[in-house]
């Protein structure tokens, strides 16, 4: 018995019983190599029509019905624009053949009515988190409007600030990112220069990117060098020496707040 991939108001398996009559099993899918959004204005819809787009390296997410031959006919017949494709799907997190409607002629992109796009959620929920369905659908409506689909920080001398007596190019917290689950920076420090020595209450690791350096954490020293990682605990001293004739370079990452989180 053949799988049916669904996206958009067919994510309801409600909707899926009116559509077809009913289906033997369902189960969360994702199409591969699609991405997701929406165009045009459909009546019967109640105001919206969703796509997918070929998209290397992309997923769509929805639901797969385990259904009849004859009930696939039958939607190709009601396929209001849409035409009956094979492609592949992950189903238990296994690649497996699935049939799609998919639209035969694209219209322009547009966004569609609150209506319909709260159908669509509506489905979506039925079978995935909250935040992540908000999220998702928040990423198909940029696609629509072509809205900063990357998202950009150009390198320049006034991306860096002197702190920790470094050059210093904080990178995260960004007022883009969604979640901010951690804090990051771009460390330079000159030949013979050194950090300042501090501590802090949240853990934080160093990745070398190029150079050479002495580090001294509570006054135990150790040398390292490009592709070499340190963690700190918290409240531990730390500073970095550049022992080396060029520029030492290393990322910091820093997490769990502990004041903060009180």
């Amino acid at each position: 018995m053949p799988w049916f991939f669904a996206y958009g108001i067919s994510t309801n398996p409600e909707q899926m019983v009116k559509d077809i009559g009913g289906y033997k099993n369902y189960k969360k899918a994702v199409l591969e190599n699609y991405i997701y959004t929406f165009t045009g204005y459909h009546e019967d819809f109640r105001g919206g029509t969703s796509t997918v787009i070929p998209q290397q390296g992309g997923g769509v997410y929805g639901v797969a019905y385990q259904i009849e031959m004859e009930q696939i006919d039958n939607l190709i017949k009601n396929g209001h624009g849409y035409i009956l494709k094979e492609n592949i799907a992950k189903i238990d997190n296994v690649s497996m053949p699935v049939y799609t409607l998919q639209l035969e002629n694209h219209a322009p992109p547009a966004l569609p009515s609150k209506e319909y796009l709260e159908m669509v959620k509506n489905g979506l929920l039925k079978n995935y988190k909250e935040d992540f369905v908000d999220l998702y659908l928040g990423r198909a409506l940029k696609r629509v409007q072509n809205e900063r689909l990357i998202d950009y920080q150009p390198v320049s001398k006034d991306s860096f600030t002197n702190e920790y007596n470094s050059q210093f190019r904080r990178l995260f917290p960004w007022n883009v990112t969604k979640q901010q689950p951690f804090g990051s920076a771009w460390a330079i420090v000159e030949p013979g220069e050194q950090t300042n020595p501090h501590h802090h209450d949240e853990e934080e690791t160093f990745i070398v990117l190029s150079g050479k350096g002495i580090i001294n954490v509570d006054g135990q020293e150790k040398v390292v060098e490009k592709g070499d990682i340190i963690y700190f605990e918290p409240f531990s001293t730390h500073t970095i020496k550049n022992i080396g004739d060029t520029s030492l370079e290393f990322l910091c990452i820093w997490w769990g707040a502990l004041l903060e989180a009180r």
